[in-house]
């Protein structure tokens, strides 16, 4: 029997075919896990981008509420940090504005309805550089029952469970009609602050999460009187 016009494959043929075989599977196998890091790491900045357009709408929300709420006398009252609490009950315009800093974003129960207002938290920062201060939960947000993104409860087991922490920064009240320059407004009967002129609040809701990777979302608005 003539075996000399057989074809076959040698150790080193078929070793050869292996190795190549080796590589293009890992790099199959590389390219899906980055495909699905990608996407993962897009739904996280969705939802952060999301939760931050929500509180957004809540601080406007609030702005809201003053006019409604103090509508004889909405120049002094527009900014109030609680729309519906008359704190020493001698008038809006004594109580706290929204000032420059850190806020949580609260609801509560009046009159039946869920309302907000912002919590000034002194001396807070929201540093997300190297790690998150929220160890007494006041930025962390829970995925709770009702199938929301919340306020963590009081009670939360622990902080490994927390998976986006969520903050207002509040950049300052600002004149847009003389100077363009910040203003210092602890009340609504503070200097120009209550005048008709036309004034903007600036403010970013800062949002971070940390699970596959660690990212952060920072979206920034203004709010106007309206004048």
């Amino acid at each position: 029997m003539n075996f000399a016009n057989k074809k076959s494959f040698t150790l080193i043929e078929i070793v050869v075919v292996v190795m190549l075989l080796g590589v293009a599977l890992i790099a199959v196998f590389q390219s899906l896990n980055y495909a699905f890091r990608w996407s993962e790491q897009t739904r996280y900045e969705t939802i952060a981008l999301n939760l931050a357009r929500e509180w957004v709408e809540l601080v406007g929300q609030i702005r809201d509420s003053n006019r409604l709420q103090w509508s004889w006398k909405t120049d002094l009252c527009w900014l109030k940090s609680d729309p519906y609490q008359d704190f020493g009950g001698i008038g809006c315009e004594n109580d706290a504005w929204i000032q420059s800093g850190w806020y949580a974003l609260v609801n509560y129960k009046f009159a039946d309805q869920t309302v907000y207002r912002l919590d000034f938290m002194t001396g807070a920062r929201f540093e997300f550089s190297w790690w998150i201060n929220a160890s007494d939960l006041k930025f962390s947000l829970c995925f709770l029952n009702d199938g929301w993104w919340s306020s963590c409860p009081d009670n939360y087991p622990t902080w490994s469970q927390w998976k986006y922490w969520r903050a207002v920064r509040v950049l300052g009240l600002y004149d847009k009609v003389w100077t363009g320059n910040f203003l210092s407004c602890p009340t609504g009967n503070t200097g120009l602050c209550w005048d008709w002129t036309a004034k903007e609040l600036r403010f970013c809701v800062v949002v971070g999460y940390e699970l596959l990777s660690r990212g952060k979302v920072e979206l920034c608005s203004i709010l106007t009187n309206f004048k």
